[in-house]
């Protein structure tokens, strides 16, 4: 039996035990994995004794007359017997209390690096409607009135022509999520919602002109800032067209830049000095308007309570939501210094379990191989170590993504094993608690 890597192209044997009744193998299969199997009829003795008999009875030879060379037969026989026995699956017994030789063991702190900015998620804001009757044309689900509607517009007119959010009385509301406020703002102006299904496809009505387009508004998102940050960040929000920025009163402008999707357009923010921040988008208010959460961006940590403070050099292996990266999309990178190798033998990484999509390895630099499987990872990094500086990278993606480096990517938090160097006479797999070992 064959097995094909489909991602990879490599084919490789399997060992299998056959019976009467089938082929028998034993294989893991990790999410994401896929393997195509060939398998190759091998005829056995009594196979090839019945198709001879199959073949003289079929031409009428008569039994004395039979010219069938069985010492050949025999040989043939033996030696498919033999090929069978060889490239059957073993189970060789190993000592419950054997454990591999270990040249080095890694983690559990390495030092990091991100694959993109960190991200502070902001999903609450106050809002304000631009209309002075607007908060009280709707008491909870209620729909405005057709006269209500019309005040509406006409107060819409005078905005166009220069009226602005603060020389019309408007209250500023309380609290609430992005969404709960959108669905305010659209019953409030009658507009048909789009936080829900059951409606008419949104495609086929949202683009259509509406009377309270263009009511003036705007909405305020709070965060704090514990330590300070003199690094480069950018606020990001989807779909800004018309919309201008402020950050503490001061506008902000466009950088061109966007953010994982090309409608996610960002805004440069200064430096985020200690304390709590204020930035407010306006604009005007149409049917086509969708308001979703906005973010923060750049290099920083973000604690589980939402406050920003300069990140550590060190990630401990593990869950990162909780050292800073609590909404982090991006791939992060472990890096480890391997000590000077004494042993001239296979040199094998063995990774512990671990959460995410991708997870890579490079060693100075040469990517050494990449793993779907969560658990029981080994990866051959043979002769990709020099003999005087000797870096290790673990990288982990969202799936995580040098020297020698474990890469892992993850959309959503990960958790990270651990890892080893061990020296050995043969291949072999180790569990290291939560660290990353390397075998020889």
């Amino acid at each position: 039996m064959e097995e094909l890597d489909p991602l990879t192209g490599e084919v490789s044997e399997v060992e299998t035990v056959a019976d009467g009744e089938g082929v028998c193998f034993t294989r893991t299969f990790e999410t994401g994995m896929s393997r195509i199997y060939f398998v190759k009829k091998i005829i056995g003795a009594g196979q090839i004794i019945k198709e001879i008999y199959s073949v003289e009875n079929k031409c009428g030879v008569v039994e004395d007359t039979t010219a069938v060379d069985l010492a050949a037969v025999s040989d043939g026989v033996n030696a498919v017997h033999e090929m069978t026995v060889s490239k059957a699956a073993t189970f060789p017994y190993r000592h419950p209390h054997y454990t591999d030789p270990v040249l080095a063991t890694f983690g559990p702190d390495a030092k990091l690096r991100r694959t993109m900015e960190n991200v502070l998620t902001i999903d609450k804001c106050t809002y304000e409607l631009g209309v002075a009757s607007a908060n009280k044309i709707c008491d909870g689900n209620a729909m405005v009135e057709d006269k209500d509607l019309d005040a509406i517009v006409e107060q819409v007119s005078e905005f166009r022509h220069g009226s602005g959010l603060s020389e019309a009385g408007v209250c500023e509301s309380a609290e609430m999520e992005i969404w709960q406020a959108q669905k305010e703002i659209r019953e409030k102006l009658r507009m048909q919602q789009v936080y829900y299904n059951g409606a008419p496809q949104r495609y086929t009505w949202v683009d259509q002109p509406h009377p309270a387009d263009g009511t003036p508004f705007a909405m305020h998102f709070r965060f704090n800032v514990a330590e300070g940050i003199s690094s480069e960040c950018s606020f990001v929000i989807e779909k800004p067209y018309g919309l201008e920025v402020y950050f503490d009163g001061v506008k902000c402008a466009q950088t061109g830049k966007w953010f994982i999707d090309k409608d996610m357009r960002c805004f440069g923010l200064p430096a985020l000095s200690k304390g709590v921040h204020r930035i407010t988008i306006k604009g005007s208010y149409d049917q086509k308007r969708e308001l979703e959460d906005v973010f923060v961006i750049g290099n920083f940590a973000v604690d589980m309570s939402g406050n920003i403070s300069r990140e550590k050099e060190i990630l401990h292996t593990g869950d990162w939501s909780m050292q800073g990266y609590v909404n982090y999309p991006g791939g992060m990178i472990y890096q480890y210094k391997v000590p000077q190798l004494i042993s001239d033998k296979q040199v094998l990484l063995h990774l512990g379990e671990w959460r995410g999509t991708l997870l890579k390895v490079r060693v100075n630099g040469k990517e050494a191989g990449f793993h779907f499987e969560k658990k029981n990872c080994v990866t051959d990094v043979t002769g990709l170590f020099r003999k005087k500086k000797r870096t290790l990278w673990k990288s982990r993606f969202p799936e995580a993504q040098e020297t020698c480096s474990v890469h892992s990517t993850s959309p959503t938090p990960a958790a990270a094993g651990s890892a080893g160097l061990i020296s050995a006479p043969r291949e072999c797999s180790i569990r290291m608690g939560r660290c990353w070992s390397l075998t020889v």
